[in-house]
């Protein structure tokens, strides 16, 4: 499960490119006489996130003819990784909850607050690692269960500017996503999705 932190060897494409022109009339010509349906056939093995990020990708297909293999590419592509996919999603959400905020700790049940609060609404539908289950809120077990893969576990925690009388709860500080945001998130430049995040 763990990805080489090792970044992979990526292709530079050059612009000056004479190709680039070419590729660039045929697509203003194709959007000229386009016609894009609004509601696409889904796969039933595409749903919640799967199915709004194909959903695009398949009304563009179907309008230049190849809709069948777009749908085959969708659904072998997503049976392939389903728990990867998951995961880090997570990881990505859970670093922008720390961005936002400012924390560098925070207790389980806050960042599964957090989590529910966001505009997608994925995780207040969750149906498990393996889409299987009913769908549900994720709670603190669910969120262990994800995690887990990546060595990421709740510990005991203090609040910040501990007083005295103030007790311990199970969380999770910023150091322990470190080394997992950096094997499989981008660099956070600008914080997703904070219209539902307040410090």
């Amino acid at each position: 499960m763990r990805r080489d932190e090792a970044k992979s060897a990526r292709r530079e494409y050059d612009e000056l490119d004479p190709v680039f022109p070419i590729a660039r009339e045929l697509i203003r010509k194709w959007a000229q006489i386009c016609v894009l349906a609004r509601d696409p056939e889904m796969p039933d093995q595409l749903r919640n996130r799967s199915a709004d990020n194909w959903r695009v990708l398949l009304v563009i297909a179907d309008s230049l003819g190849h809709g069948d293999e777009a749908r085959a590419a969708a659904i072998k592509l997503c049976s392939d990784r389903p728990d990867e996919d998951v995961g880090v999603v997570l990881l990505g959400e859970i670093q922008t909850i720390f961005l936002v905020r400012g924390l560098d700790r925070v207790t389980s049940a806050d960042l599964v607050e957090a989590l529910l609060g966001l505009d997608d609404g994925f995780w207040n539908e969750w149906r498990g690692p393996k889409d299987d289950r009913p769908a549900r809120k994720l709670n603190q077990t669910g969120l262990a269960e994800i995690l887990r893969p990546f060595g990421i576990r709740s510990r005991t925690i203090w609040a910040a500017g501990r007083r005295p009388g103030d007790s311990s709860k199970r969380g999770f500080y910023r150091s322990q996503f470190e080394d997992a945001w950096r094997r499989y998130c981008p660099p956070a430049d600008t914080p997703t999705q904070l219209s539902k995040i307040s410090a």
